[in-house]
């Protein structure tokens, strides 16, 4: 991934439009469903944002995906300040989600749900780096429909874990459950 230059309000500077092959016409955008995806929370694995987050503590670093036509931009919200990384589709190996269920007590019995209260997108390049983000409840089935189009046939794999996510990873989704 490489930085991108945005202007205050958040749009990209013109070149960096041209390199990632600029946006996809209303048409288009109708026909993709929408080009961005639900929010999710910022791990780790992408220094220009791992650079913000050492300012400030316990704050939530929010990340959406943005379709381009030569790849993929990745923008940060940190409390209104923001940072854009990018990655053509040539770079990027594979898109994972995974996809954890959650064990709910109900009246002394342990009851597995059927739906996914927690998931792990990582984001592979060719080069080896790895980024990795968490996926809340309410924006995982979104997420799951938008890595699902077309575009993204070569990159996305889907997976629905047996096993829980490791430790730390609970430690965390728990404390990012608490501000949603």
């Amino acid at each position: 991934m490489r930085a991108v230059e945005i202007e205050l309000s958040g749009v990209l500077e013109e070149e960096e439009l041209e390199y990632y092959g600029g946006t996809f016409s209303f048409r288009e955008n109708i026909r993709l469903g929408g080009t961005g995806s639900p929010k999710v929370y910022y791990n780790d694995g992408i220094p220009e944002f791992d650079e913000m987050n050492e300012y400030v503590e316990n704050e939530v670093s929010f990340v959406s995906f943005e379709m381009m036509k030569k790849g993929l931009i990745l923008r940060l919200n940190r409390t209104q300040r923001m940072r854009c990384v990018g990655a053509l589709w040539t770079d990027i190996k594979e898109i994972r989600l995974r996809g954890y269920r959650k064990e709910v007590q109900y009246r002394r019995f342990l009851y597995k749900r059927e739906i996914v209260h927690r998931g792990l997108l990582e984001v592979e390049e060719f080069d080896g780096t790895i980024s990795r983000f968490h996926v809340p409840e309410q924006n995982f089935t979104g997420l799951q429909k938008y890595f699902s189009k077309a575009i993204f046939q070569n990159f996305f794999v889907y997976a629905l874990g047996t096993s829980p996510p490791d430790p730390s990873d609970l430690k965390l989704l728990d404390f990012l459950d608490d501000f949603v």
